[in-house]
């Protein structure tokens, strides 16, 4: 086959042109990467083997705010219930302290024992409680089978065998002012309680 002049001519040139963008490619960026050359497998190789290729860069995510973690409220100590205070049975002067403590507030107080559970030991207390009222005067109940220890108190206190129904009448400084054995209705208790306030 033959190649007319023309043809040959526009080869030359472009042969020419290709190398002298070359060298220029050479001289600007300081030399020419070879690419790897195609591979032809015959068509019967089934496996093609991995070119080495640079990965291609992934894009790094943003940096996420870290969520605040929720503060969890600190458990109040648990308060133990506080013990109730127990006034002690008997004072420092050997009377009982519920005597003690209500003459502080009154100038007289009848102390009324009773616990025998006859009829007529309520009865005495209901009238040793309304004569005490009568006379604008302190009032404490006394029953010597259920407050043992304050009954062994006041026997040791006035040196007598205490019996129900017993009244007995206490001055502000804590001082025995009368005692009345067995029943007594409330005018005497109101008037043994109006002597012992003069």
């Amino acid at each position: 086959m033959t190649v007319s002049a023309p043809v040959k001519i526009f080869a030359l040139a472009g042969v020419l042109a290709a190398v002298v963008l070359g060298g220029g490619m050479m001289f600007l960026g300081g030399g020419v990467e070879a690419e790897p050359a195609a591979i032809v497998l015959p068509k019967k190789a089934t496996a093609v083997p991995a070119l080495p290729t640079k990965p291609a860069a992934t894009p790094k995510p943003a940096a996420a705010k870290p969520k605040p973690k929720p503060v969890a409220a600190k458990p109040k100590p648990v308060q133990k219930p506080a013990k109730p205070v127990r006034a002690p049975l008997i004072a420092a002067n050997g009377l009982p302290y519920r005597v003690v403590s209500t003459l502080r507030r009154e100038n007289v107080v009848v102390l009324a024992l009773w616990g025998s559970g006859g009829k007529i030991d309520r009865l005495a207390l209901d009238e040793a409680a309304a004569g005490a009222a009568a006379a604008g005067v302190g009032f404490v109940p006394l029953n010597v089978l259920q407050s043992n220890r304050e009954a062994e108190a006041l026997t040791l206190k006035l040196g007598v065998v205490l019996r129900a129904p017993t009244v007995l009448f206490f001055t502000g400084s804590g001082d025995l002012a009368l005692r009345l054995d067995g029943f007594r209705d409330r005018e005497t208790v109101a008037q043994a309680a109006l002597d012992a306030l003069r």
